[in-house]
């Protein structure tokens, strides 16, 4: 009953954030117009194409003095007349989306998904479990298609526990802590790239408004050095013994069931090298993800750099993580929408950013993982499994 509770909450929570987001997204076509004070003031309207002459026009719903119809050259979009600022509605930047860049897109994230099967069965290795690459890249693809019904964007994780450990009467518990060891491994080295570019940008020469993201980093660094220091301290056979880890978890409740996890966890300080390997796997891994989420944008007619995204990904990544509703829609789409204002854009832009990539790959390699799933033997159903 306390699970069904708190997968209705979860769900409830989920549908609210939801609906604020599309409370706040433009759906509507707007023209702004700074008057001579330095006022502004949203005319709303229709933007229409005109590709044959290189132009698009702008259709008032409203007048400003008798009508307005301004007509702006396309390469001058980014530079329109300092007084106006076309901004296009939610539907209107889908519907002008740029193909090319959509096929950039989905091309980066094929890179990230074959990377990301190949660091799992790399650390599988390193827990005792030899896998293959297909089977890998399969469970990875079914992982991502359990993604979209399993609260948190680490639903997909479960899937791939449960489906690596069938039929295994050894390694289960260290093939399970793979599946864990593979997300936190990606996440870390995520906010690692982010804090990089935070560090560039605090320290080094750069046009961005340093006060736009002294928070950001301070929380950055702050998780960054905390999730260290902990590893650090519970890999550490000095620190274990000084602090009595065994004797500890040998009184809690569940003692049996913690001491394999923490045997499973603890293989890898044998394994250095494949560790590092995974380390270093991820962060092409993770470049190709925020790249692909950068071509969305450009796709969509955004105009943030890539340093930016380099800074709102991994965040945002990292808390759409956090299982408050299904896959984490609503909550991806509330932080990149922030963060596009943040940076200058706007936060009906970010959304719209934010639910094609998501359309393009969760959902869209999730179908494929889907597909896979129905085909697979894993599906026929075992007592305890999917």
């Amino acid at each position: 009953m306390n699970s069904k509770v708190s997968l209705a909450c979860k769900l409830a929570l989920g549908a609210l954030l939801a609906a604020w987001v599309i409370s706040n997204v433009e759906t509507q076509d707007q023209l702004v117009v700074t008057e001579k004070n330095g006022s502004e003031s949203a005319y709303a309207g229709s933007i229409q194409f005109e590709e044959s002459l290189g132009t698009f026009s702008f259709k008032a719903a409203t007048k400003y003095g008798t009508s307005i119809s301004k007509k702006i050259s396309i390469p001058d979009v980014k530079n329109p007349p300092p007084n106006f600022e076309p901004r296009p509605g939610f539907f209107s930047l889908l519907k002008w989306a740029k193909w090319e860049w959509v096929w950039w897109a989905i091309g980066l994230w094929t890179i990230l998904v074959l990377l990301a099967s190949l660091r799992w069965q790399i650390l599988l290795s390193a827990a005792g479990v030899q896998v293959g690459y297909l089977k890998a890249l399969r469970l990875c693809l079914v992982g991502w298609f359990f993604n979209n019904v399993v609260p948190g964007l680490t639903g997909g994780d479960l899937a791939r526990a449960v489906l690596i450990t069938r039929n295994m009467t050894e390694n289960r518990w260290k093939a399970t802590m793979s599946v864990i060891v593979d997300r936190v491994v990606g996440l870390v080295v995520l906010m690692a790239l982010a804090a990089f570019v935070l560090g560039y940008l605090l320290f080094g020469e750069s046009s961005l408004p340093v006060e736009k993201v002294a928070s950001l980093s301070q929380a950055v660094f702050l998780f960054l050095g905390l999730v260290f220091f902990f590893s650090a301290l519970y890999l550490s056979r000095r620190a274990r013994a000084l602090l009595g880890i065994e004797k500890w978890l040998k009184r809690l409740p569940g003692a049996s069931t913690l001491g394999k996890i923490s045997e499973a966890v603890t293989i890898y300080r044998e394994r250095p090298r494949k560790l590092l390997a995974g380390i270093m796997l991820s962060v092409p891994l993770q470049i190709s993800g925020v790249c692909a989420f950068f071509c969305v944008g450009k796709a969509l007619g955004a105009d943030l750099l890539l340093a930016e995204i380099f800074i709102a990904f991994p965040i945002a990544q990292t808390l759409s993580a956090i299982p408050v509703s299904p896959a984490g829609w609503g909550v991806g789409e509330k932080i990149y929408g922030e963060f596009f204002e943040l940076f200058g854009s706007t936060f009906t832009v970010g959304v719209a950013v934010s639910l094609l990539f998501r359309f393009l790959t969760q959902v869209g390699f999730g179908l494929l993982g889907g597909l896979i799933w129905m085909l697979s033997a894993e599906r026929k159903v075992q007592r305890g499994g999917l």
